[in-house]
């Protein structure tokens, strides 16, 4: 007999896998997941080269879904429409990743055009795995290459780095 749950629900309240006595006072519940084979194979790899088992990895990512700025992102998703994105992108010739980040930091940039990202607060606002720098790279070279976001000072591990959104011919 399997000990896996019962398929529930999507929105179902989680239910507990093991006995009470094995949660330490109910405190631990199990979240199956599913994924494609392809998608399997690179948290694997990921995995291998943080030297963690596959079931560690997606562990220590499903411990700082919390971590992220859903307010943020969900504040910038709100102004900016797919038209908006399409358009900044064709506009200033860099990728929807790159025009989804703009209106992003766009939206939670001061009067002047700065603000503080640390690179995990910029993934958290595109979505992506924390995997994903270079991607990320790429959407900020972008950006300062069309001169619409300018670094003023890298971070480093303690630091976010600080930056200046250039709205100009943004519409905004």
């Amino acid at each position: 007999m399997s000990s896996w749950p019962a398929p529930r629900a999507v929105g179902a309240t989680p239910q507990p896998t093991l006995p009470a006595s094995q949660l330490m006072d109910g405190k631990f519940y199990r979240f199956p997941v599913k994924c494609e084979r392809a998608f399997l194979m690179k948290i694997e790899a990921a995995a291998r080269k943080l030297d963690l088992s596959p079931q560690a990895f997606v562990q220590r990512h499903f411990e700082t879904i919390l971590d992220r700025a859903p307010e943020a992102a969900d504040k910038a998703k709100a102004k900016a429409t797919i038209d908006d994105i399409v358009a900044f992108a064709h506009d200033n010739q860099v990728s929807r990743t790159a025009a989804r980040l703009w209106f992003a930091m766009e939206a939670e940039a001061d009067a002047q055009g700065r603000l503080s990202y640390s690179r995990a607060q910029m993934l958290a606002l595109l979505d992506l795995p924390t995997n994903s720098s270079g991607c990320l790279n790429r959407a900020l070279e972008a950006l300062k290459d069309a001169e619409r976001l300018e670094l003023l000072r890298a971070g480093n591990g303690a630091l976010p780095s600080q930056w200046r959104v250039n709205r100009a011919g943004s519409g905004r």
